[in-house]
């Protein structure tokens, strides 16, 4: 969420007991979404906290009541920029877990059941919500045309996180050269930087190495999207591929552990963004950055999820 204050007033507004706090509040959401960045809720109240600190109102109780107070007094109202969504046959999930998937699952211990799934990120995209003045059109900032691929694997526990696979465009980025990828991460490429039979299976084999030299078995869920394929001769890994119509529904990282990631990786985008705001200093999102940033947020997401 983000707040869009250009008609905001700037005078001391009815019912305010702090309006030097909202003031400044006021002022630092302009300047926000004059650069059109996006402001949550819990930003927002952090923000109003750092300003009655500065401004010495030890008394001052920054709640969500007082947040929905301040959005009444000034008009501010939430505005979803984008969404979609899906759908999947929930009684053959049910069926699929409850059944087939749990005879197959039942010789195997739950650090060893690991679910691989990929997703689109749009590596310089901000979160979908904005507060914005009443009537206001919400028009968001610049929608980044730059999408990578990411496979993400993570055991049934939620304590183990096998290396992170990013796929992009180019074979060789530019800004790769001088910097590391972080700990954690494979990067591979195509020309759509979409997962591709081949990158899956080398990718499968590399697990798979890396789990044989442990002298550990595991067993590796995903759905049978078409890149997907039976790879032969493996020594540690055995890969169960779910019926299409229970996708969706029986997989952890489709049920939101992906979707974990994906705001905590915005949140943490925009909290940089407006930290060089702040300090009057661009923040420029490259392929790299991003890729740190995905790898630091992936570590976040805790094993509850």
């Amino acid at each position: 969420m983000s707040v869009a204050a250009s008609n905001v007033k700037r005078c001391r507004v009815r019912g305010s007991t702090f309006p030097d706090v909202e003031e400044a509040l006021v002022l630092w959401l302009k300047k926000a979404r004059t650069k059109n960045l996006p402001v949550s809720g819990p930003l927002l109240l952090e923000k109003a906290r750092f300003f009655a600190t500065q401004l010495h109102h030890d008394d001052f109780v920054c709640s969500n009541g007082w947040l929905s107070r301040f959005r009444a007094r000034y008009n501010i109202a939430t505005r979803v920029i984008s969404g979609k969504g899906a759908a999947a046959d929930t009684d053959g999930a049910e069926e699929w877990q409850n059944g087939q998937l749990q005879q197959i699952l039942t010789d195997y211990a739950p650090e060893d059941i690991f679910n691989l799934d990929e997703s689109a990120l749009f590596f310089r995209l901000l979160p979908n919500r904005t507060l914005v003045s009443k009537g206001q059109a919400c028009t968001g900032g610049k929608h980044a045309k730059d999408r990578i691929s990411v496979a993400f694997i993570v055991n049934m526990t939620g304590s183990e996180k096998p290396p992170l696979l990013v796929i992009g465009k180019s074979e060789k980025p530019r800004c790769f050269k001088g910097g590391r990828l972080p700990s954690g991460v494979l990067y591979r490429s195509n020309t759509k930087a979409w997962m591709t039979a081949k990158i899956f299976e080398e990718y499968v084999r590399l697990l798979d190495r890396r789990f044989a030299a442990k002298k550990r078995n595991v067993i590796v869920v995903l759905d049978n999207a078409s890149a997907h394929v039976q790879v032969e001769n493996l020594s540690a890994i055995k890969l169960v591929f779910l019926a299409p119509i229970t996708t969706a529904l029986a997989q952890p990282l489709d049920q939101g552990i992906i979707r974990a990631v994906k705001q905590t990786y915005r949140k943490n985008l925009l909290r940089r963004m407006l930290l060089s705001m702040e300090n009057n200093k661009s923040y420029a999102v490259e392929l790299l950055s991003g890729i740190r940033l995905l790898a630091y947020s992936w570590q976040q997401v805790e094993p509850s999820t």
